[in-house]
């Protein structure tokens, strides 16, 4: 099955720094970030759940964070943590985990789909739930391209690097007040030999938003879209608000015109919210 999915090129950058003082720094960021992490940690961010930093790596975690290290360093990050605080930049406290998905009685549950916590500086946290595709052996390195290429670019570029030029930020005024949200845009699947345009339903996208009573204050926030379609018709439509399902969202979203296309079957976008003025600096 041919995807059709939009994304930057990644250009590896050379990383040669002086080893001994990389590891001192290393040591002491370490030290820092764990503090910082575990005094922000207290605010229980995910209802009835555990902290990212409380759950058990396991093989999922290992190969996840291979490959965020990895993806950091092709994006020109030099200063990568990569501790018990998770995956990051030095100087951010901005954290990425992964999991394979157990439920409640802790035992894995499908072997193709993947837990993603992003640790966020106030001590909130993003969870979110992928399910890979393909053949069996591959399918937790399809689930983490898939969360790559839509959420961690977009939580990267507005967490990690404002100065990302590879996803779009556009201004909204949401209840009066100025707003700026980021996303790489909508992720779609097809199997489509022909292009579709996806502008339109993009552009109906940010005027929904700009015409919701989303509530942003207090930092960042963040909104992800799934839209699911067999033969022109919706079989699926989600919209999750701060991990929550948003129903007025879910509705106004599904009554979209979305493309008609017999090839498109799939569309996800994943956006960050937050004051025109604000910065992590400014929520730590």
């Amino acid at each position: 099955m041919k995807q059709l999915i939009t994304a930057c090129l990644l250009i590896p950058f050379a990383v040669a720094p002086c080893l001994a003082v990389q590891t001192t720094e290393k040591q002491q960021d370490s030290k820092l970030e764990s503090t910082a992490l575990a005094e922000t940690s207290l605010k229980a961010p995910i209802e009835g759940g555990v902290l990212a930093k409380d759950m058990t790596p396991d093989d999922v975690t290992k190969k996840a964070r291979a490959f965020f290290a990895e993806w950091l360093k092709s994006h020109g990050e030099k200063e990568i943590i990569n501790d018990g605080t998770g995956v990051g930049v030095k100087g951010k406290r901005t954290r990425l985990w992964a999991f394979h998905y157990k439920g409640a009685d802790g035992t894995k549950k499908d072997s193709s789909e993947v837990e993603f916590r992003v640790v966020l500086p106030d001590g909130r946290e993003i969870q979110e739930f992928v399910a890979g595709m393909g053949a069996q052996d591959n399918v937790v390195d399809s689930a983490i391209s898939n969360f790559a290429m839509s959420t961690f670019h977009t939580v990267y570029a507005c967490c990690l690097n404002e100065e990302d030029p590879h996803v779009v930020r556009e201004e909204v005024e949401i209840g009066g007040k100025n707003y700026e949200y980021t996303t790489v845009g909508l992720f779609h699947m097809s199997n489509s030999k022909d292009p579709i345009d996806f502008n339109p339903v993009t552009d109906e996208i940010k005027k929904t938003i700009a015409q919701s009573n989303l509530k942003l204050e207090g930092g960042i926030h963040w909104m992800k879209i799934v839209y699911g379609q067999n033969e022109n018709k919706p079989i699926i439509t989600s919209v999750t608000f701060d991990n929550r399902q948003h129903t007025p969202m879910t509705e106004k979203i599904k009554a979209l015109q979305w493309p008609e296309s017999d090839g498109f079957y799939m569309g996800k976008q994943f956006l960050m919210f937050r004051p025109k003025t604000n910065t992590e600096k400014d929520i730590k």
